[in-house]
C-alpha cells in the first residue's frame, strides 16, 4: 500500500505537525506538483 510506504518513509512528526496529517500532506504536495 503506497499510504503505508509513505507512512513508514516519514516515520515522525515534522513542522510540527502528527505523523498522519503529515504522511496526508506530503501525499497531497507530491500529487500536486
Amino acid at each position: 500500500d503506497d499510504a503505508k510506504r509513505l507512512h513508514a518513509r516519514i516515520e515522525g512528526p515534522m513542522d510540527g505537525k502528527p505523523v498522519s496529517e503529515e504522511w496526508v500532506w506530503t501525499r497531497v504536495g507530491a500529487a500536486g506538483r
